[in-house]
């Protein structure tokens, strides 16, 4: 039996913020997003995420490199890590001010 509430108090399902605690470790929430800047590793070229997608259980982005409209894009499957999303073979170009 649920107990009564006052107007105006709503129980929360769910933490607000984007850092989560398990196990007294914090998580951070990571997610890629359209417009977000991503370095490649080797060459230090920079990426722009202009397409986030779903096809078959995975998650795919599709890049393009800055400055060059007319390149073709590049299509790279996202990776699930504790910390969150990421892309092999990039860094992010900005660091992460959500945590």
């Amino acid at each position: 039996m649920e107990s009564a509430r006052r107007p105006g108090q709503h129980r929360q399902l769910t933490v607000k913020g984007g850092v989560h605690r398990v196990n007294g470790e914090n998580m951070s929430a990571r997610k890629i997003q359209i417009g977000q800047l991503w370095k490649k590793k080797e060459n230090g070229d920079t990426f722009l995420v202009t397409r986030v997608y779903t096809e078959a259980l995975s998650t795919f982005v599709l890049l393009r490199k800055s400055g060059s409209e007319g390149e073709s894009l590049v299509r790279v499957k996202v990776e699930r890590t504790p910390e969150g999303q990421g892309l092999p073979g990039f860094v992010p170009a900005v660091e992460d001010d959500s945590v």
